[in-house]
Order: C-alpha cells, then structure tokens, then sequence
C-alpha cells in the first residue's frame, strides 16, 4: 500500500511558526518547535515552552504535542502542561 493515498504522511514546505496563546501568563520562553517522524504513517508536531503568571512567582514547562495521521486529521493532542 506504500505510495497510496493515506498510507505516509510528511512535513513539507516552509516549516511551523511556534506560537502560544496565554490568558493569564507570559510566554518566557520557546525552546524547541518542529515535527518528528516525517515519512511515516504518522507525524507528530510539537513545541516546548515556559510560561509564567503575570507577576513573575514562578515558571512551567509545557511540551505540547499534536499527532496527525496519514490522512492528515490531528489524531491527538496533549497540552503537555
């Protein structure tokens, strides 16, 4: 079935632009972003960043993952916080 229609799924053209929306919190940080598995039946897409309350007190990290599948439907998503 390789080559047919839903059977691989990769990232192509320019690349993700990372981004995060945040109600509440400052972005601190973006430390990876990018998509992994890249010619598979599945593909993965994901960033690690830091967040903090307005005020400062104090810091967390969140790796957020999305999981697409061949089709291209996001499967899965894991906030990661």
């Amino acid at each position: 079935m390789d080559g047919c229609a839903g059977s691989r799924v990769w990232q192509n053209g320019p690349g993700i632009t990372p981004g995060v929306n945040l109600y509440g919190y400052q972005l601190v940080s973006i430390d990876w972003y990018g998509t992994y598995n890249s010619g598979g039946s599945w593909l993965g897409a994901g960033m690690n960043y830091h967040v903090t309350p307005w005020g400062g007190w104090w810091t967390f990290t969140c790796a957020s993952r999305w999981y697409i599948n061949a089709w291209g439907n996001v499967t899965s998503f894991n906030r990661g916080c």
